[in-house]
This record gives structure tokens, sequence and C-alpha cells, in this order.
């Protein structure tokens, strides 16, 4: 990517404030054509400025921590790129763009369970003071920063907080762990178009799960592990069957994982992400059990494929 004026690119510090926003409006350009949404973008920015501009100072979080020696120094630039972001797109940044959500069961409903943004080194903990958030950001010298993971569940109240028991934090700090890993993978693998559907027929799935139709999360979970296992072979130069039956056999393709990469997934995981031909034609019915279990093979599946490229 290039441009008349260019600075970013060649890596030259901006002296005026023109040259400074020809520098910002090139560089917010690039991030969206990288498929960064706005709220994405600051970080990236204060990433990307950081790298190219060579700030060495303190860390780029939080704000007043940057070291400024001069106006229009690099940490000059990271600084009011943030502040740029922020005047720009206002409310936008506000968005939680995780990772994505997992579906948790607990006491007989089923709950949005979203996976936050983590950079560098977080803590995890359980809190059933919902108003212990954690630590967002940390400053050198303070507590690292925290999260609490019980904050993460949409939708839960105080007083449900207060009567669960030692076995049902369990249970949610569980959910949470293995929803993080998968996710992180799913939306991290590259390299072949079929990984964003299966990022798509994820979020499908999830929305399907939550909203009782069984029969929908089930094919949306099973093509969404079709998608995966038919890019890793694609990538790698391997071939998958394309007729509509067994293209759709999520064991059969995990088979094919293990003959032609020795990539070995559990069989009883591949059975339960599978959806009959006769649930996709609504000629089997599902029950929450169903849905929730193949969620759950799915989650199981990304999280033993994290070593995989």
């Amino acid at each position: 990517m290039a441009s008349k004026l260019d600075w970013f690119w060649n890596k030259r510090l901006p002296t005026n404030q023109a040259e400074f926003e020809a520098m910002m409006i090139e560089l917010d350009g690039f991030l969206a054509s990288q498929g960064k949404l706005p709220a994405q973008r600051p970080f990236e920015a204060a990433r990307q400025l950081s790298m190219r501009l060579g700030y060495s100072g303190k860390p780029l979080l939080p704000l007043e921590r940057i070291e400024i020696k001069q106006p229009f120094d690099a940490g000059w630039c990271i600084k009011a790129a943030w502040l740029w972001f922020e005047a720009i797109y206002g409310d936008k940044l506000a968005i939680d763009f995780g990772p994505g959500s997992v579906v948790l069961d607990l006491r007989g409903s089923l709950w949005r369970f979203q996976m936050p943004r983590i950079y560098g080194e977080v803590g995890l903990f359980i809190d059933t003071n919902l108003s212990n958030k954690g630590v967002s950001l940390s400053k050198p010298g303070e507590p690292p920063a925290s999260i609490n993971v019980l904050c993460q569940v949409d939708g839960i109240t105080q007083p449900l907080a207060d009567r669960l028991t030692f076995e049902e934090t369990k249970h949610i700090f569980s959910v949470f762990q293995d929803g993080y890993l998968a996710l992180t993978k799913l939306e991290g693998i590259t390299g072949d178009d079929f990984f964003e559907q299966a990022r798509a027929e994820y979020r499908h799935s999830v929305e399907a799960l939550l909203a009782s139709d069984w029969a929908k999360a089930r094919y949306d979970t099973a093509l969404c592990a079709e998608k995966v296992f038919k890019g890793i072979l694609r990538k790698n130069g391997k071939g998958y069957p394309t007729d509509a039956k067994k293209g759709h056999d999520i064991p059969l393709l995990g088979e094919l994982l293990h003959t032609a990469l020795d990539i070995t997934l559990p069989k009883p995981l591949l059975e339960s992400v599978h959806c009959p031909t006769k649930v996709r034609y609504g000629e089997m019915l599902s029950t929450g059990a169903d849905g929730l279990g193949a969620h759950r093979a799915l989650l199981a599946v990304l999280v033993m494929l994290r070593g995989i490229k």
C-alpha cells in the first residue's frame, strides 16, 4: 500500500499536524484493509507505530505512561493516534470485539459466555461479588491485569451469583478456559477461505443454540467443524470428499486428518459434532442435550487443534 505522502510506510516521523493527519488517514485505511474493526484499531495502530517509528520507551498502555520527549516524536504520535481514533469513531470504540462467545449451561438454562480480548498476561479468577470485575489495565508496580470470569456471563445477576455452589463455580471456570482456548484457535487460524466460513458457521451455531433451535445448532456446529477440517486439508495440499454425503461426514473428515496429516481426534468427539442427514431434513428430532453436546465437542476439538497450523 502506498500514498503520495507515505510517512508511515517510509518510517518517517511527521513534522506538523497536517503530516500527522495524512499519516493517520493512511494508517486507518491500512487497518481497515486488514479487517480491523474500529474498536480494534487504536491498540493495533499503537503497535504498528511503535515498530515503524522506533519507539522504545515505556509500555503502550495506559496512555499516560507513554514517553514523550517532544511534539511529533514517536511517543507523541502513538498517544495522539489513540486520541485520533477516539475522536473519529467515538462510541464504536466501546464495542467489545473479543474472539466470540460460548454457551454455558447453568441451573437448567443456557447463557451466553463472552470471551474477552486479552493482551499479554492476565490473571483469571472467580468472585461472586460481581462488582469486582478485576483490573482492566495494569501500571508498572501495580497488581497485574485480571478478569473476574463470572462477569463475562451475559445477564447473570448478583442474587444468582450469591447462590452459586463451589462445584458450579468450578464448572463455569472450566467452560471459560476451554472456550477461550477454542475460540482463540478458531479466530487465529488462517491460510484458507474455509476458515472464515467456519467462523461464520460457529457464530450461527451459538445463536441457534441460545434460541433453542436444536436442529439448526447441530447443523451449524457440524458445518463449522467441516470447514475447519477441509481448510486444514486443503491448506496442506490434501484432498477431501466433495459429494454431499461424505463431504458432511465429520468422523470421515477426522479420519482423513489422521491418515493425511497424522492429526488424531477422538472418535466420540467427532461423532458428537456430526449432524445426521435426518436431522438436517427434519426427519429426526434433536434435544437441547444434543445441541449442547455438539457444541462442547466442537470446542474440545478446537482446543486439540491448537498446535496445528
